[in-house]
């Protein structure tokens, strides 16, 4: 005779398999009931396959479209407010541009009110082709690395360097009686070098200090490059060493010229940092000279003009180009832009059609 208690109903096994499911959630460790993950994880596939999304608990939500609108909507004010703090940082700086040729042997500039506290001296060469993949792969080897390989191709040897640079007296007075053309390439043919004297209305030198003006992160690429010192009399002098091999780098102020001259850029349009001014120029007339003013880059190598370019520090960081604030800023308005377009269409364009549950054979 069967009790009360004997006489439950088992059951049914759709009713164990909801169950089961109801228990475990999508961030559940458990796995199946011989402990293997992999089994777990097909049975979860294959009950979301099933029952769609009912059968996942982690927050779907998160891929429909307002969701997706909000998200895009957060991107597209985060890259306004970036470009308002570069438009501002951008305003922020005053900058004095000094156009010259082979032909000018001295300048004179004022410095305004505006431009008082200027200390930054860099140069520009506009339209001259330093990112040419034939240009940029053609330097020594001390920056070789995993993923580029390079070579001085096209200037490996003095007569090589002599046939590009030739016409060049200054550069062809360092190399006049090597043996060996270190450091090769010809990025490093092609270093800018060009010299910038400043006096005041009295004849007084203002002191461009150009050291330092190399990217300190840069050094583990010289270790090789020693630089060792010969006194003579009460003269220094200086010379560069590269793997045991005599350099044409006549001193250590040419070779940090040289460093910021290997950060090619990614443009056609060179800028980079020539020296500082300690404590900035005060307001007035200056006369800027050229002792070095080499006519190559004008005459064979089809840079319209050459630049030389005085300007402040920003007061939030330490950069000195408002052109590269605004180049940057226009990039986060557009940004900017097509995150609000992409949260429009996410929020005004119809529900996406329900996609078909698979269908299973019993």
């Amino acid at each position: 005779q069967m009790s009360a208690h004997d006489s439950v109903l088992p059951e049914s096994p759709r009713a164990a398999r909801d169950g089961e499911s109801s228990k475990q959630t999508c961030m559940s460790r458990e796995s199946g009931k011989d402990g293997s993950l992999k089994k777990w994880l097909a049975y979860r596939l294959h009950q979301i396959e099933e029952k769609g999304e009912s059968a996942f608990s982690c927050p779907l939500w998160c891929y429909r479209r307002p969701p997706h609108a909000c998200h895009s909507s957060i991107c597209s004010f985060l890259f306004i407010i970036m470009a308002y703090s570069l438009f501002l940082h951008g305003s922020a700086v005053h900058e004095l541009s000094v156009s010259y040729g082979p032909a000018d042997a001295w300048k004179e500039i004022v410095i305004d009110d505006r431009l008082a506290g200027a200390s930054l001296v860099s140069y520009e060469l506009p339209s001259f082709m330093a990112n040419s993949r034939h240009f940029l792969e053609s330097r020594p080897s001390a920056f070789n690395g995993i993923m580029q390989q390079y070579s001085c191709k096209g200037a490996t040897q003095v007569a090589e360097a002599t046939r590009c640079r030739g016409s060049d007296a200054d550069f062809q007075q360092l190399i006049d009686g090597l043996d060996d053309f270190e450091p090769c390439g010809l990025v490093s043919m092609s270093v800018f070098m060009d010299q910038f004297r400043l006096t005041d209305t009295e004849g007084v030198t203002v002191a461009i200090d150009e050291t330092d003006v190399a990217w300190s992160s840069d050094e583990d690429l010289y270790t090789d490059w020693l630089v060792s010192t010969t006194l003579m009399g009460n003269v220094t002098f200086e010379s560069v060493q590269i793997e045991d091999h005599r350099s044409w780098i006549p001193d250590s102020t040419f070779l940090e010229h040289l460093k910021v001259w290997y950060r090619t850029p990614a443009s056609p349009y060179v800028r980079h940092l020539w020296g500082r001014i300690p404590g900035g120029l005060a307001a007035g007339s200056y006369n800027l000279t050229f002792p070095v003013n080499s006519p190559i880059w004008t005459e064979e190598w089809g840079v319209p003009e050459k630049r030389l370019i005085f300007s402040q520090t920003s007061p939030v960081s330490q950069l000195g180009s408002s052109g590269a604030s605004y180049t940057l800023a226009a990039l986060c308005c557009v940004v900017a832009v097509v995150d609000f377009l992409v949260a429009l269409v996410l929020l005004v364009a119809g529900k996406a059609p329900k996609r078909k549950s698979a269908v299973h054979p019993a």
